[in-house]
């Protein structure tokens, strides 16, 4: 086992949070404040459920961190974060807005499962993050945010144009946590320029 991986899985252990990667949220977040009380976020790629460990305690009681995932959720964690075990290519946007009208960011921890292919792996990757794309610029508010993970390739210039067309602020953030030799990297996009759009310009 990796130190890096020792380290923060002892530490998340120790901090009783449900996986490791909850510190490249809380680092991200340390950096750009993004993540604020009262708030109402759409989390995707939520389990086992860390992420919403965090971020239901910076939002606050008043808040909400919707979480979805294709896996099975082990517990459920607060009254302010709800979940689904769902595809997130196929949940109907009417379900999101039963939790809330609009949103203040969308955080996506989604990632394929890998097949060792790295462009396969990549596209993949790239085939999720635009998804986020396309559901923060359906539920987020004027001047809100998103947050994806995403694998490097040669895709990665294209979205980024894509990110930029919509977010006024984007930024590439590698946390700490990530493994060195990992080509996960996350993208933040702030300030978002539209309403929101049930057929938003792509």
């Amino acid at each position: 086992m990796k130190k890096v991986k020792d380290y923060y899985y002892k530490k998340a252990k120790e901090e009783n949070y449900s996986a490791r990667s909850v510190y490249k949220l809380k680092e991200i977040n340390s950096k750009k404040h993004f993540l604020k009380t009262n708030q109402k976020v759409l989390e995707l790629g939520a389990a086992p459920g860390s992420w919403s460990e965090y971020a239901s305690k910076v939002v606050g009681e008043k808040g909400l961190i919707l979480g979805i995932d294709l896996k099975e959720r082990p517990k459920q964690i607060s009254k302010n974060a709800p979940f689904i075990q769902g595809d997130v290519f196929e949940i109907e946007l009417s379900t999101y807005r039963k939790f809330a009208k609009t949103y203040s960011g969308v955080i996506s921890d989604m990632a394929p499962n890998t097949t060792g292919h790295k462009n396969t792996d990549h596209l993949k990757s790239v085939g999720l993050c635009e998804k986020s794309l396309y559901l923060s610029l359906q539920l987020v508010k004027k001047g809100g945010y998103l947050l994806v993970k995403i694998f490097q390739g040669g895709e990665f210039q294209d979205f980024m144009l894509k990110m930029k067309k919509h977010y006024n602020n984007v930024s590439i953030l590698k946390p700490n946590s990530s493994r060195k030799e990992s080509r996960e990297i996350f993208i933040l996009g702030l300030n978002k320029k539209e309403e929101p759009n049930d057929n938003p310009d792509w």
